[in-house]
């Protein structure tokens, strides 16, 4: 994962970056401003583009995301995926 503590969203209501169906255009314009002003975006964009993630990501929709994906050549792992090898890699540093 990446460090989220400087990230734009961290006081904002993670409900509006997870809409149950279609996000209002007047929400993804004001994330738009949140994200393209972050100095985590960068990263973000990179995790949600390497990791299958749900939702608002780096200023991205997960149909923009997935046009990305397909430009670029990038096969995503699922989520449980990323968190097995997070897993392995903390064991690794522990031990």
């Amino acid at each position: 994962m990446f460090n989220t503590e400087q990230a734009n969203c961290v006081s904002i209501d993670p409900d509006l970056f997870f809409p149950e169906g279609a996000m209002k255009p007047q929400i993804e314009t004001y994330l738009q401003r949140i994200c393209y002003n972050c100095v985590i975006m960068d990263d973000c964009l990179n995790y949600a583009l390497r990791v299958k993630v749900k939702g608002y990501w780096a200023a991205t929709t997960e149909k923009q995301r997935d046009d990305l994906r397909c430009f670029f050549g990038i096969t995503p792992v699922r989520l449980d995926q990323e968190f097995d090898r997070m897993s392995r890699q903390s064991t690794k540093r522990e031990g």
